[in-house]
C-alpha cells in the first residue's frame, strides 16, 4: 500500500497491488478493501480488525500498511 500523510496525519491509503485474477478474491476484495482503508484513516496506524473472511487480505494490508508507516 501507499500512504498520504498530510498535517501528521494519515489522509489516504492506496492498495498498489493485490490479488485480482480469481473471482473469489475480486469479490473478498471489493468488500474488505475499502474497510481496511476507511479504519486505516480512522485510527491513523496500521492497528485495524482482521476481516472475518478476508484474513489474508487483512493481514496483508496490516504488515503492507505497517512497512508504509516505517520509511521515513
Amino acid at each position: 500500500v501507499s500512504v498520504t500523510i498530510s498535517g501528521g496525519k494519515i489522509t489516504a491509503v492506496n492498495f498498489l497491488q493485490y490479488p485480482n485474477t480469481h473471482s473469489t478474491s475480486v469479490y473478498i476484495n471489493e468488500q474488505a478493501m475499502p474497510y481496511l482503508q476507511q479504519e486505516a484513516i480512522k485510527s491513523q496506524n496500521s492497528n485495524v480488525q482482521i476481516i472475518s473472511g478476508a484474513t489474508f487480505t487483512s493481514q496483508a494490508f496490516i504488515q503492507s500498511l505497517s512497512s508504509a508507516l516505517s520509511k521515513p
